[in-house]
C-alpha cells in the first residue's frame, strides 16, 4: 500500500471516528438537554404545586377569618339586641306603677331583715309608704333595704338586680329572641 492510500485511509478512519464522536456527543447532548428539561419540568411542577397549596391555605385562612369575624359581628348584634330588651323591660316595669309597686313590695318582703328602713326614689315614696322609709333617698328605680344600725344592706335597685341575674336573664331572652337559630 502506498503512502497516499495509508494517509487517505487514516483520514477516512479519522473522519469516521470524528463522525461517530460527533454522533455520540449529539446523543449525549440531547440526553443532557432532555434530562435538564425533565428536571426543570419537575421543579416547575413542584413550585406550582407549592404555590397552589399556599394559595389554598391562604384561601382557607381568609375564609376562616371571615367566618370568625362574621360570627363575632352576629354575636355583638345579638348582645346589643338582648341589652335593648333588658333596657325596655326595665323601663316598662318602672312605667307601670302597679307592677312597679308590687315589685318594690316583693323586694322588701323577700329581704327578711328585721329593724330595717328602706331607701327609694323621692317619687316612689308613696308606693311603699307602709314601710319604714329612710330620710335619704336614691336616684335609680328600685329599693335599698338596710338595717337601721346600717350593719346590713341589700341593694335591690333594678339595675343591680339585673346585673346579679344578668346571665340567666340574658340566656332566657336569647332563647326567646333566637330560638329558631
Amino acid at each position: 500500500m502506498s503512502l497516499e492510500k495509508i494517509i487517505s485511509k487514516i483520514e477516512k478512519d479519522a473522519e469516521k471516528e470524528i463522525a461517530e464522536i460527533n454522533e455520540r456527543i449529539k446523543i449525549k447532548k440531547e440526553e443532557l438537554i432532555e434530562k435538564a428539561e425533565k428536571k426543570a419540568r419537575l421543579e416547575r411542577d413542584k413550585i406550582i404545586n407549592r404555590g397552589k397549596k399556599e394559595a389554598e391555605l391562604e384561601k382557607q385562612r381568609i375564609i376562616s377569618s371571615t367566618n370568625v369575624e362574621t360570627k363575632r359581628k352576629i354575636l355583638n348584634k345579638k348582645d346589643q339586641l338582648i341589652m335593648e330588651v333588658i333596657s325596655e323591660i326595665s323601663k316598662k316595669i318602672v312605667k307601670d306603677k302597679k307592677i312597679y309597686q308590687r315589685l318594690l313590695r316583693k323586694l322588701v318582703d323577700e329581704a327578711q331583715i328585721e329593724d330595717y328602713e328602706i331607701l327609694v326614689r323621692e317619687g316612689d315614696r308613696d308606693l311603699v309608704k307602709e314601710y319604714t322609709l329612710a330620710k335619704e333617698g336614691i336616684k335609680e328605680p328600685g329599693v335599698i333595704i338596710r338595717k337601721k344600725d346600717q350593719t346590713l344592706t341589700v341593694d335591690s335597685r333594678i339595675e343591680k338586680i339585673i346585673k346579679r341575674k344578668e346571665k340567666d336573664t340574658r340566656i332566657g331572652i336569647a332563647k326567646i329572641l333566637f330560638e329558631s337559630e
